[in-house]
Order: C-alpha cells, then structure tokens, then sequence
C-alpha cells in the first residue's frame, strides 16, 4: 500500500498544476516512502521495488485520489493496531494511523 501510494504521488508530483501542488505530492510521496522503508525494516526484509502507478493530469482528481487512498491507509492501521499482539507494534500502527489523518488534512485541498 505505502510503495503504491509512493508511486501515485510521485506520479502526481510529475504532473502537478502548480508549485503547491507540486510540493504536496512530493511531501506525501517522501512520508509514504520512509512508513514503506519503516514497515520493511520491522518485518526484516529488503524494501521491494515500487509499482508503476498512474494519475490523472488534474490536481482536483488527484488529491480525490488521494483522499481515498489516505482514507484507506488510515483504516487499515487502525484495523492492524487493534489486532497487534505486542504493545509496540501497537503503538506504531496508531502512529502511522495519525500521520494517514494528517495526510487527509492535506488531501483536502480540492474537497
């Protein structure tokens, strides 16, 4: 999810309308790559190669996009944290839950 999420950003980075949205892909995709480089480090593997990911040409579906995809993520890892057996694990997962909630917030731009 985090190396797809990666792919669609830097994707929409590319293609950005303006330099603030420009900049907002490139944040997104930074944050999304090093929780990628996080997740890969506590299950002691090698980060795998991101996916190639489309987008759209429009700022306005992009960060739509966007929203959903953060949406999910964050679901996902309240979903995970719920079920982790270990409190530390827990604890990340939340964690990575909040920063998902932050990236809403700047998803929000078009919404």
């Amino acid at each position: 999810m985090e190396l797809n999420n990666t792919s669609f950003y830097q994707c929409a980075r590319r293609k950005a309308q303006n330099e603030i949205s420009e900049a907002i892909f490139a944040r997104l995709a930074k944050q999304e790559s090093e929780h990628a480089e996080l997740l890969a480090e506590m299950l002691g593997i090698e980060m795998p190669e991101a996916p190639e990911v489309g987008c759209d040409d429009s700022d306005e579906a992009n960060f739509t996009e966007a929203h959903g995809r953060e949406r999910r993520a964050q679901s996902f890892y309240r979903q995970v944290a719920g079920r982790a057996p270990e409190a530390r694990m827990q604890q990340v997962f939340y964690a990575l839950a909040d920063i998902e909630t932050e990236h809403l917030k700047i998803s929000n731009v078009y919404r």
